[in-house]
């Protein structure tokens, strides 16, 4: 019941909210975020919940005839005697929480005439009123038909102009103790309000002296909202005109004027001659009984059982000295007091009470029973959570339209969940394979229920809500860590009583998210017409972006230009354009991609659109569409005449593809494109080459032997290298798709568990591939300026994580060995980088000879590494590398090295002497050569040691080492 509640009164607040009902979520916020931890606390101790005695309260007043409650007994049913609303006077020179704050005047619910009231900075009349049971008799007609539970309206003119934004909300007279749900469901709420509403403000509450240094800091417990712009109606009144009457059923303001005054697009001025008249409702507090009402999945609940005596202050206020920033405090020094209006229950309503009376239970029986029950609760939703294997494989970026949002929509971010659900916890039997997306709110709660840092005033979770907030590459890291940790969640068996309830909330949160039919469904009515487009067909579509990331957009076929554009959504420019002439397939989605059935992903039809640099992956929202998608490309292809298509070229040798399309229509540059948007720098963008196709397999999908295939690549590609005026198109886009497929490795179970031996072959193959790939793209950089561009920003993806050829080489390969000297910049990681643990421990010299860039100034062939045999390989490239790039002069008594021996010289024993660094090397060499550097080193006095210039340039061919055919392959040390 927690937990719905919780969730409910998100869902409430997410798709309802409005900005007018400030007090009432105030209200609701509290009560819902104090639930468990109260609950909890009541049950277990039996601290009295009100320290005052009733008896002799009754007698006090029963004496003072003046009392509020003695003139309440006066009341009749429908001015709710149980209930006092007082006019609070504040000095507005020196504000604090607990002084100088006077009761005023009454104020009568459902009076029969507005009440006036006048302060320092205000003079006006308020009518508050109330359903009630019974009716009032004059004012019950207003509450027909309409499901509001109280209505203020106020009127008055300021006696002093306000100085920057007026606000109205709620706040509460004291700090509250927040426990773990309250921090966590704030700051789930506050999130969603922060996006909701323009100018929200709020605060936890900072108290004297334990949080602030002087009274006049303090900073009471608050929601509040810019009153013109958040109130549900809004009158001003030109000085010498009649305003409206108060107590009707409006106050006149028209459906246009409220729209343009809620959209908050400027600060509004108020001044000392107008008069204003406002209004707020709301349906989810019911005054009359102290309840919370109309909460989702949440019971009537008494605000007596979490707020005890504690009062609701209605107020409207100003800043003495506004900075206009947003996050400033709203002190108690600074505060200007227009109006405060203080809400509680008379003392008879309520009674002081302990968590014994509370409940009627025995309380030392009942905590063990409750913690029993709970354990049982928790082991419940693990066995539960047991039958489901999931991942969070995608982001998405959706387009909201949420009800209530200001303005046209919003750009959000939404989590893909991939759900194998078994028929028991052995996972032996697949039930159904699912796909739900649900929005980062509903994603986040169950972390945020299972954090830990539950105790802070302000939030300190934060999760990305609007796309427009953060950059592609931060959410797609943010998605990372909200698998992981939703993993973490799903397998913790702990039961300690101290995080029990926390744990439960979270798994039963989670446990929704695997269950429920999925919260974003992007889909638009088919054929809707996007503005600016009257030549073709269009709709929304889901694409895949990347394997992590698919986005919301338009898609339009444009049968003047003929060419298919992608836009993404609120945007007048096409995010993507396919010439039809550049596409030579649209098919069904690959079984490759092992989709679930439309059924069980909320209707979501697959279809590609293939060219020679990218398979486009698509869904739409039923089979007419798709149909009708695959009918209408397939037909504008038809229709072209005297152009080359795409398509007749898969067959043809490829090095003809670029000259025959054209620099326009194909550029080898399409095969390298980035993931990373405008708020990443330039120079920090990725360019992933091995993008052609989406990697990724959904479900229960056999992982793939990485290792092999990263060789068969390394293989592919040094024969495309080797003949590239007869490999064909079609071998090319097979070696694409293929580079493609070393995306799918699982991480933890591969990637991450290789032994040491296996992982430092494998990434010097995958070195070697990027730059074969390189090769037959012309891609290599054509000058020393240029070689960063390549080595430092192009990459592979492989499993989710990307690597370029500088960061395998410096931050894996070469991590335990020291700097290199070489004029290019070396990458680093941080220690929090998610790829710190494939870092290679106990490398040595020979790295230097092992990782082959391919130039001139290094040897023409290329090894594919294996593991178990990773120490013969080494030295067999040594040898290599050595024998063909060591000479020796001996008339002149010089000896050549390659300038990678400078430039590593640190990686050597004993390099600070250079004789000891040749010494070091004279093992790899052999015959005549060996003799010569031997008989040079045994003239120290004339021996000269030099190094050869680096040729940047690449070798035209390169070839496969045949290292087995080599009889010392196991000899040299």
């Amino acid at each position: 019941m927690l937990t719905w509640g919780l969730v409910g009164g998100i869902l409430c607040l997410w798709f309802s909210f409005e900005p007018a009902v400030s007090i009432a979520m105030l209200l609701s916020m509290f009560v819902l975020v104090s639930y468990a931890a109260n609950n909890l606390i009541l049950r277990c101790s039996p601290v009295h919940m009100c320290h005052m005695d009733v008896h002799d309260e009754r007698a006090a007043i029963a004496k003072d005839k003046t009392s509020p409650l003695a003139l309440a007994l006066e009341k009749q049913p429908w001015h709710v005697p149980a209930l006092e609303i007082s006019e609070m006077l504040l000095s507005n020179s020196n504000n604090k929480m607990q002084g100088d704050v006077v009761q005023g005047q009454a104020i009568w619910p459902n009076s029969d005439e507005p009440i006036a009231f006048e302060n320092d900075l205000f003079r006006g009349k308020v009518l508050f009123l109330l359903r009630t049971e019974p009716e009032s008799p004059k004012w019950h007609h207003l509450f027909v038909g309409r499901r509001r539970l109280f209505w203020v309206q106020l009127q008055g003119q300021f006696k002093v102009q306000p100085v920057g934004t007026v606000y109205i909300g709620g706040e509460v007279p004291r700090k509250m103790k927040l426990g773990f749900v309250t921090n966590t469901l704030v700051r789930i709420l506050l999130s969603v309000l922060n996006c909701l509403v323009v100018g929200l403000h709020y605060g936890l509450g900072h108290a004297y002296p334990k949080d602030v240094v002087a009274p006049e800091d303090e900073e009471l417990p608050h929601l509040s909202f810019p009153l013109q712009s958040s109130v549900d109606e809004f009158i001003c009144t030109r000085a010498g005109d009649a305003p409206p009457a108060l107590g009707t059923d409006g106050l006149g303001e028209s459906t246009d004027a409220r729209a343009r005054r809620k959209a908050g697009t400027q600060r509004y001025e108020f001044n000392t001659s107008d008069t204003y008249s406002f209004s707020f409702f709301s349906f989810f507090i019911d005054f009359e009984r102290w309840k919370v009402v109309n909460v989702p999945g949440m019971p009537d609940t008494s605000l007596a059982t979490f707020w005890d005596t504690m009062p609701l202050r209605i107020v409207a206020y100003s800043l003495k000295a506004p900075t206009g920033h947003r996050h400033d405090r709203h002190v108690a020094g600074q505060k200007q007091y227009y109006l405060c209006l203080q809400l509680s229950p008379t003392p008879t309503a309520v009674r002081p009470r302990t968590a014994r009376s509370l409940f009627g239970l025995d309380m030392e029986n009942e905590a063990n029973e409750f913690i029993k029950d709970e354990e049982a609760h928790h082991d419940q939703l693990l066995s539960e959570l047991d039958v489901f294997e999931f991942c969070v494989p995608v982001w998405v970026e959706y387009f909201s339209t949420t009800e209530g949002v200001k303005g046209p929509g919003e750009r959000r971010v939404g989590y893909l969940f991939d759900i194998l659900e078994y028929t028991d916890g052995s996972r032996t039997v697949l039930k159904k394979h699912r796909f739900a997306l649900h929005t980062a709110v509903q994603t986040n709660l169950a972390i945020s229920l299972a954090s830990d840092d539950f105790d802070a005033d302000d939030p300190t979770i934060e999760f990305t809500i609007q796309t427009k907030t953060s950059s592609t590459r931060a959410i797609d890291t943010e998605r990372s860590l909200i698998d992981a940790a939703l993993h973490d969640l799903a397998v913790d068996a702990s039961s300690s009583s101290s995080s029990l309830s926390r744990k439960i909330a979270a798994k039963a949160a989670l446990k929704r998210l695997l269950t429920q039919p999925s919260s974003v469904v992007p889909h638009a009515p088919f054929f809707a017409t996007r503005p600016g487009i009257s030549t073709g067909s269009q709709g929304q579509v889901v694409r895949m972006l990347w394997d992590s990331h698919w986005r919301n957009e338009w898609l339009v076929l444009d049968t003047k230009k003929h060419e298919v554009r992608f836009f993404r959504t609120q945007s007048s420019t096409p995010c993507l354009v396919i010439p039809i002439a550049d596409i030579f397939d649209v098919t069904p989605a690959s079984d490759y991609l092992n989709l679930p059935p439309p059924a069980n992903s909320d209707g979501m039809y697959w279809f590609e659109i293939e060219t020679l640099t990218r398979v486009h992956c698509i869904a739409v929202a039923s089979l007419g569409e798709c149909e009708f998608w695959h009918r209408a490309i397939v037909a504008e292809m038809d229709t072209l005449s005297g152009v080359v298509m795409a398509h007749d070229l898969v067959s043809k040798p490829y090095y003809l593809v670029a000259s025959t399309l054209g620099r326009d229509r194909y550029q080898n540059e399409l095969h390298c494109g980035t993931r990373d948007d405008e708020a990443v720098a330039k120079d920090e963008q990725r360019r992933i080459l091995n993008d052609r196709r989406i990697g990724v397999r959904f479900g229960a999908s056999a992982d793939l032997d990485v290792c092999d295939v990263v060789e068969q690549a390394l293989r592919m590609a040094i024969l495309l290298r080797q003949h590239p005026q007869l490999c064909l198109t079609h071998e090319v886009l097979m070696f694409l798709d293929v580079v493609a497929s070393i995306k799918q490795v699982n991480a933890t179970l591969t990637l991450f568990a290789m032994n040491s031996p296996d992982r430092t072959a494998f990434f010097l193959n995958l070195y070697h591939l990027q730059v074969l790939h390189g090769h037959f793209l012309d891609l290599l950089p054509h000058s020393k300026a240029t070689w960063a561009t390549f080595f430092n920003s192009v990459a592979y993806d492989v499993s989710g994580l990307l690597f370029t050829p500088a960061e395998i080489e410096h931050c894996i390969l070469r991590t335990s060995l020291p700097p290199f000297k070489a004029p290019f910049p070396r990458p680093s990681w941080s220690t929090s980088d998610p790829r710190t643990p494939l870092e290679v421990r106990g490398a040595d010299y020979r790295m230097v000879f092992a990782l082959n860039p391919t130039t001139r100034s290094s040897v023409s062939v290329v090894t594919v590494y294996r593991g178990f045999a990773l120490e013969h390989q080494l030295n067999f490239m040594a040898r290599l590398v050595l024998s063909t790039l060591v000479s020796a002069d001996m008339r002149k008594h010089i000896i050549y090295l390659p300038r990678v021996c400078e430039w590593y010289a640190a990686d050597f024993p004993g390099h600070h002497n250079v004789s000891n660094v040749v010494r070091t090397l004279v093992s790899y060499l052999d015959g005549d050569l060996k003799g010569n550097v031997e008989a040079l080193l045994s003239q120290p006095s004339k021996l000269a040691i030099k190094y050869l210039n680096y040729d940047y340039s690449f070798h035209a061919t390169v070839q496969l080492s045949n290292w087995k055919a080599q009889p010392s392959t196991a000899t040299a040390s």
